[in-house]
């Protein structure tokens, strides 16, 4: 059995309330409706990031936070919002740990246990679930753009009238006790659960790249290669009990913004994600035609007029089969920038290392843009339990070799 990891307790210094200074301006709305792309995440667990910096204190640059607010829906209104109210605030709390910034700020495994306790315990509303995450994305471009944010919702047109299906497909699920998003929760499972970060250097996608062109004739994004060779290398971590047979599946978001008909102003302010479902045999799914039916799916959106919301009808009850599924998704895009110093106010630099801790709870892909090293390409962190994560590892290890087939047989006869 593995030794417990040693879990470092915080020390809180002090806790601050940030405010909006000055005070929104007069007709400025003070409420948001949520649309039915902010409803198919409802109940989904939160986006929770940590950036590690290499300074002694940022205690005073706080610039850059996220706008407050309070998600809110009662159950016998059919109206949830994001609501502000004179006086929120987002609260700011300085603490001291006692492990190693180093060492957790590396891309080596790390029990997730010892990264829980740098997270801020978010508040929760209702049956329980943190209602606050699922604008965080939004929030973050916004803070940078130069654009205005544009609020007006009336700018997500629902003609199919999805915002109150979802609403029902929710307060269904919930009424009948359905659980299957808790799929995806790997703490529910037995054993340790460790964090790791693999880099797909632009040099190892171009590699990449080449071999699935040969492979499959397909001519794959960076985004449908690392992504195609992360699923391949968990379906294979994963071996067998409840994975054998079958179709393995993976599910990624797409912008819908210009995909809407009209097209949604690329400074509106909110969450505007569908959800896309890939399927291949698990048994001969390998990095390069996973990569290739990745991309089969993303050149449909774009050359398919309407099909980014061709299914949308079913995304809420959708989820819940990807998760029963234990269907491999994304978190985070290498688009976001999570790297680039801008994102909350130069005094602060670039960041060492980001991490999305969260994908802990739903399995998914942690993607970000890499470039830390002057390599390039795009960096995919992974919550796995430690015996998947040695598969994992050792996969992605020879991954540049399997590109090689001569180098790879050679190897392979030597072993």
């Amino acid at each position: 059995m593995a030794p417990c990891p040693l879990v470092h307790p915080l020390t809180v210094l002090g806790q601050h309330h940030v405010s909006p200074a000055p005070a929104p301006p007069a007709g400025q709305p003070w409420s948001l409706p949520l649309t039915f792309f902010d409803l198919v995440f409802w109940d989904f667990p939160p986006v929770q990031r940590l950036f590690f910096y290499d300074r002694a204190d940022l205690g005073h640059d706080c610039a850059g936070l996220p706008p407050p607010g309070a998600s809110s829906a009662q159950e016998e209104r059919v109206s949830p919002e994001v609501a502000y109210t004179d006086g929120d605030s987002v609260r700011l709390t300085v603490a001291v740990s006692g492990d190693d910034f180093e060492d957790l700020a590396c891309d080596h495994p790390r029990d997730t246990a010892r990264l829980r306790p740098l997270l801020p315990p978010l508040p929760t509303h209702g049956n329980g679930s943190s209602l606050l995450s699922q604008d965080v994305l939004a929030i973050q471009k916004a803070v940078v753009d130069p654009t205005p944010p544009l609020f007006d919702r009336n700018v997500v047109r629902d003609g199919a009238g999805l915002r109150e299906a979802f609403i029902r497909d929710h307060q269904d699920l919930a009424a009948a006790g359905d659980r299957r998003l808790d799929g995806w929760d790997l703490r529910r499972r037995p054993g340790v659960i460790v964090f790791a970060t693999f880099r797909f250097t632009d040099e190892l996608l171009r590699r990449l790249g080449r071999h699935v062109e040969s492979e499959t004739s397909a001519r794959c994004s960076p985004y449908a290669l690392a992504c195609g060779a992360a699923w391949a290398g968990i379906v294979r971590a994963r071996g067998g009990g409840d994975d054998t047979g079958g179709d393995a599946q993976f599910g990624f978001v797409t912008g819908c913004k210009p995909r809407t008909s009209p097209p949604i102003p690329s400074n509106y302010f909110g969450n505007c994600l569908g959800l896309c479902r890939v399927e291949a045999e698990r048994s001969r799914l390998t990095a390069a035609n996973a990569a290739a039916a990745i991309w089969s799916v993303i050149e449909g959106l774009s050359t398919e007029q309407g099909r980014a919301l061709r299914n949308a009808r079913e995304w809420v009850r959708g989820a819940r089969e990807y998760a029963a599924a234990r269907a491999v998704t994304v978190a985070g895009s290498p688009k976001l920038g999570v790297y680039a110093a801008a994102h909350f106010g130069a005094p602060w630099g670039r960041p060492r290392k980001v991490e999305i801790v969260s994908v802990e709870r739903t399995g998914a892909l942690a993607l970000a843009e890499s470039g830390r090293d002057g390599e390039g390409g795009i960096e995919v962190g992974l919550a796995l339990p430690r015996g998947e994560m040695d598969v994992f590892r050792a996969f992605y290890r020879d991954l540049p070799l399997r590109l090689d087939p001569a180098a790879y047989r050679c190897r392979e006869g030597k072993s």
